[in-house]
């Protein structure tokens, strides 16, 4: 999954961040609260063929929208949409009426189109 995150960064994020800034938010080790996230069942995967295509990680704790990333090959076939709708739904069911995330430049336009029950509560 960090890998593929990494791959995300640096495909989609060019126009938006210097290469400098790109090559440090790379080179960071995944946080150590990665494991406890998904421990908690708040993690969605979308593979195909045993290839993982995208995943997105929901704190189910705090209500935060952890991480949602696409292999950037897979890009442009629906993956976010799917994941960013089972999280919300996942919300839903453990009673989060309210989601927020600190989102990319080049990942606004994919979070300010959701218009789902629980991710709209939090506009």
């Amino acid at each position: 999954m960090w890998e593929l995150r990494t791959r995300a960064i640096r495909a989609t994020c060019a126009d938006h961040y210097a290469g400098d800034i790109i090559e440090a938010w790379c080179a960071a080790a995944a946080p150590p609260k990665l494991q406890a996230l998904l421990e908690a069942g708040g993690a969605l995967l979308e593979e195909e063929d045993g290839q993982v295509l995208g995943y997105a990680i929901l704190n189910l704790e705090t209500g935060e929208l952890d991480a949602a990333f696409v292999d950037p090959a897979q890009q442009g076939r629906g993956i976010a949409r799917r994941l960013l709708a089972a999280l919300d739904a996942m919300a839903l069911a453990h009673g989060l009426r309210r989601l927020f995330l600190s989102s990319s430049l080049n990942a606004v336009p994919v979070y300010m189109e959701k218009t789902l029950p629980c991710a709209s509560h939090g506009r």
